[in-house]
C-alpha cells in the first residue's frame, strides 16, 4: 500500500438525487464512507448511474446508518451517492 502523508476527511448531507462525493483530488489508499448512526434511511453507493431503488432492481450497494464501505479509488469523487435527503455521511481517505 503506498503512504501518503495527506489525509482527506468530509461530511457532506446526501438528497435524492445522485451526485459525487465532494472533490478530493487524487488519494493513494482508496476511500471510507460510513453513515450517521442517526440517519433516516439507507445511503446507496455506486456510479454515476446509481439508485436508491431497493427491491433487487436498483444498482447501488446498500449502506444503512452506521454501516460504513471502503472502496480502493484513487479519486474520491469517483463514488456517487443517493439515499434519503439530509441524512450524512462521513469520508476519509488517504
Amino acid at each position: 500500500m503506498p503512504f501518503t502523508d495527506a489525509i482527506y476527511a468530509d461530511q457532506q448531507v446526501v438528497t435524492a438525487s445522485a451526485v459525487a462525493l465532494a472533490a478530493g483530488g487524487q488519494i493513494a489508499s482508496g476511500v471510507t464512507i460510513r453513515a450517521k448512526d442517526t440517519n433516516v434511511g439507507k445511503v446507496f453507493i455506486g456510479g454515476s448511474t446509481v439508485t436508491a431503488t431497493d427491491d433487487g432492481t436498483g444498482n447501488g450497494w446498500a449502506l444503512p446508518a452506521g454501516a460504513s464501505l471502503s472502496l480502493p479509488v484513487n479519486l474520491v469523487q469517483a463514488a456517487f451517492i443517493i439515499g434519503t435527503a439530509n441524512d450524512v455521511v462521513y469520508v476519509i481517505g488517504a
